[in-house]
């Protein structure tokens, strides 16, 4: 049985949901759904059960991610760990899941965006012009260049860049790498990317249409892989088969519900590769996983 505090706790992260909506006037149906929960339910169920009266509820995607992080906060990580057998619906409800962060994300990206490239201002620091969102994205991987050791014309290879490759700025800015190449499927997000580096003034950033699961890593120096990459497992395999100089290897992993947006694959690492470590949590359950070469 729940203890009185968590189901305060529940609670608020569902109310969290009608007032990003500014539902003050009718209470969401899932949070109605919460006070008919009985009590004798395990917290896993309750957990559950809240967790799909958001995902099938109207509201926009960045309020439903919202109130997921909100819940997710608010409960045991254990409480994630199966989360694939315990919806209703498992790998359907899963993809559900991960279209809903990801409308979020590209949402956020194209917001955030738009906003820098409206700015007069060409040539000036990421931060300088960055909305409040690209910022704290901007900053979330500040704490990288504590673990790696980044020499004069290094290559870095990011795979997975987006529309907003602040991961790739941030090196661009604050390292002398020689040259940074970002990786993405989407041809929108190279084409984005292309413009933010050149009013950025950035000249060592190029910007590649291509899968994470096709290029070649022979001459790369570092590798970064962003959380929203799938199937994250074919490009650490491709990784491990070309990367002849073992680079150093960072993962962006999923943890906790984030498992459920996000491919999770440390447990597919192969015998190749070990974890050494990991960088601070973010608010939507991801963090830098560090990676060391065992062959």
């Amino acid at each position: 049985m729940p203890e009185k505090n968590e189901g305060i706790s529940y609670g608020r992260a569902i109310v969290s949901l009608s007032r990003q909506c500014n539902c003050n006037s009718k209470l969401p149906v899932f949070l109605l759904t919460f006070l008919k929960i009985p009590m004798h339910r395990s917290e896993k169920s309750v957990h559950i059960g809240l967790l799909e009266e958001i995902m099938e509820s109207n509201f926009p995607a960045e309020a439903k991610i919202n109130s997921m992080v909100d819940l997710a906060n608010a409960s045991k990580p254990e409480v994630w760990e199966s989360i694939e057998s315990d919806l209703k619906d498992g790998k359907k409800s899963l993809e559900c899941l991960r279209n809903i962060y990801s409308d979020y994300i590209l949402g956020m990206e194209s917001i955030e965006l738009e906003m820098i490239l409206k700015s007069p201002k060409n040539g000036e620091r990421f931060t300088e012009i960055a909305g409040e969102g690209a910022k704290m994205a901007y900053e979330r991987v500040s704490d990288i260049f504590n673990s790696l050791t980044i020499e004069e014309n290094m290559k870095v290879v990011m795979v997975g860049c987006g529309q907003l490759p602040v991961t790739a700025i941030h090196f661009a800015e604050k390292t002398n790498a020689g040259e940074i190449v970002c990786l993405d499927v989407v041809e929108s997000a190279i084409s984005s990317g292309e413009i933010l580096a050149k009013k950025l003034g950035l000249k060592n950033i190029r910007f590649r249409l291509c899968s994470g699961a096709a290029y070649d890593y022979k001459d790369s120096d570092i590798v970064y892989v962003a959380n929203m990459v799938r199937p994250k497992t074919e490009v650490i395999r491709q990784i491990i088969r070309t990367a002849i100089k073992r680079p150093q290897f960072v993962v962006r992993e999923p943890y906790g519900l984030g498992r459920a947006w996000a491919d999770h694959c440390e447990p597919h690492l192969g015998k190749e590769l070990r974890v050494t470590g990991y960088g601070p949590g973010s608010r939507y359950l991801s963090r830098d996983m560090y990676l060391e070469w065992t062959t």
